[in-house]
């Protein structure tokens, strides 16, 4: 399940949508098959496929998280809410609707943090903080949107901060082209110049040829 998984990611990742939406649904329907309808499990995997077609379906993609998030909230189940809302908040974004795109990504945002507060496992706390980088950054992608500067730049800043406490470099060159991107927008070449240069560099270090290209 995690090869057919990540080949959905790659096919995601080459704009190959239909290909990647057929190898999620694969996925689910093992999980579905191997678990039930109502298991925490399925409701990653209806995640997992809401999240691979949100650029292309993002109205399917609405529907699957909603689906996960009603079995996450019957089994209590912090992360998997967390993370459906945060798609449901993406695919609210993708629709233009981005007063309902904030609140999916409020909640999701409490969620992560309530999860990172209470849990005494490290791994757990550690996806809780990714999970809440994801969210400042899809948040400041819709304050962009709507030409809101301050609080894109307080949301990318607070996104980059926690992507800079787990060491995730990846994460935080994806978020420094958004800060360079929001400086020229501003017009604010020298700031533009700064973060822009800190992700190539980034992606440079780890051989990513696609974030050099969009850096």
């Amino acid at each position: 399940l995690k090869v057919l998984s990540s080949l959905a990611d790659l096919r995601r990742g080459q704009g190959r949508y239909p290909e990647a939406e057929e190898l999620a649904n694969r996925v689910y329907a093992t999980r579905k098959a191997l678990y039930g309808e109502n298991h925490p499990d399925t409701a990653n995997a209806l995640n997992d496929l809401a999240f691979k077609i949100r650029n292309n379906n993002p109205g399917q993609a609405f529907q699957y998280a909603s689906q996960a998030l009603a079995i996450a909230e019957k089994h209590h189940y912090t992360y998997g809410i967390a993370d459906a809302l945060k798609i449901m908040g993406t695919a609210q974004h993708y629709k233009g609707n981005y007063g309902a795109a904030i609140g999916c990504f409020l909640k999701s945002l409490k969620k992560f943090e309530e999860l990172s507060k209470t849990s005494s496992n490290e791994k757990s706390i550690r996806a809780a903080k990714k999970g809440m980088a994801s969210v400042y950054n899809n948040m400041g992608l819709v304050y962009f949107d709507q030409n809101n500067n301050e609080k894109a730049i307080e949301n990318y800043t607070n996104s980059l901060k926690l992507k800079e406490e787990l060491n995730d470099k990846m994460g935080a060159a994806s978020t420094m082209n958004n800060l360079g991107l929001m400086y020229y927008d501003m017009k604010n070449f020298e700031k533009a110049i700064e973060y822009n240069t800190k992700g190539l560099n980034c992606y440079k270090e780890f051989g990513n040829e696609l974030g050099v290209a969009h850096s």
